[in-house]
C-alpha cells in the first residue's frame, strides 16, 4: 500500500474542501414549474386511458387554470382529458398538472374515476387520435390573430381551451375563448385540430 507524501495529501485535501469543489458537488436547484400545451399533457395521459380501455377515443380536452402557474401562448398548468369507451359503456376522466394544486388536482397523471355513457350525442362526439394534429399554442397564435381588436378592448380577460367535435364544424376543433366561464364567454375562435385551418367565431 503507498502512501502520499504529507505535502501533497495536504493539497488534495485542502482541493476537496475548497469552495469551488463544493459548489460543483453540489445539486442543481429544481427547474421551476413550466405550462405545458394541450397535445404535451394529451400523451402522457393517453398511455393511462389506453390501459383502462383498449377501445378508448377521447372526447374532450379542457385547459385548467392552476394558482401560481401563469398560462402563456396556449401553454396552462394542467389540463382535464374526457375520454369513453363503447365497449364498457362509460366515460372517464384524467387531469395532468405540472405541480400538486389541490386535494383534487395532483402533479402528473390523475384519474378522477368513470362514469356512464350512453354514446354519441350532437353536442359532443369522440374522435379519432389521429385527427389530433394542432396543438393549442398554434390554435392561441390564430384565435389572437383573428380577435386584435376583441383583445385591445379587453386585455385582462382570461382564456380557456376546449377540444371537441361538435355539431358546429364537421371536424374535431379548437375553441379559444375568454371570459370568467365558458357560459360567460363573449368571443370564440374555432380552430381546425387536423388542419390548422381559421373555421369561424361566436
Amino acid at each position: 500500500m503507498r502512501f502520499l507524501p504529507p505535502l501533497v495529501a495536504l493539497l488534495l485535501l485542502a482541493a476537496c474542501s475548497s469552495p469551488e469543489a463544493a459548489k460543483q458537488s453540489a445539486p442543481a436547484p429544481a427547474k421551476p414549474a413550466e405550462p405545458v400545451t394541450g397535445r404535451k399533457a394529451f400523451y402522457q395521459v393517453y398511455g393511462p386511458a389506453r390501459m383502462w380501455s383498449a377501445d378508448v377515443m377521447p372526447l374532450r380536452a379542457e385547459s385548467m387554470p392552476v394558482e401560481g402557474i401563469t398560462p402563456k401562448d396556449g401553454k396552462f398548468g394542467a389540463w382535464r382529458f374526457t375520454f369513453v369507451s363503447q365497449a364498457k359503456g362509460k366515460m372517464k376522466v384524467f387531469t395532468y398538472s405540472v405541480i400538486e394544486a389541490s386535494a383534487s388536482l395532483h402533479e402528473g397523471v390523475f384519474s378522477l374515476g368513470d362514469a356512464a355513457w350512453s354514446g354519441p350525442s350532437p353536442i359532443a362526439q369522440p374522435f379519432y387520435v389521429q385527427a389530433f394534429k394542432i396543438d393549442s399554442d398554434e390554435a392561441v397564435k390564430l384565435a389572437e390573430s383573428k380577435s386584435v381588436e376583441y383583445l385591445k378592448k379587453n386585455p385582462t380577460k382570461p382564456m380557456f381551451l376546449q377540444l371537441e367535435f361538435t355539431k358546429l364544424y364537421p371536424e374535431t376543433a379548437w375553441r379559444v375563448l375568454w371570459g370568467d366561464s365558458v357560459s360567460m364567454s363573449d368571443h370564440s375562435i374555432y380552430v381546425s385540430a387536423s388542419s390548422g385551418q381559421y373555421l369561424g367565431k361566436s
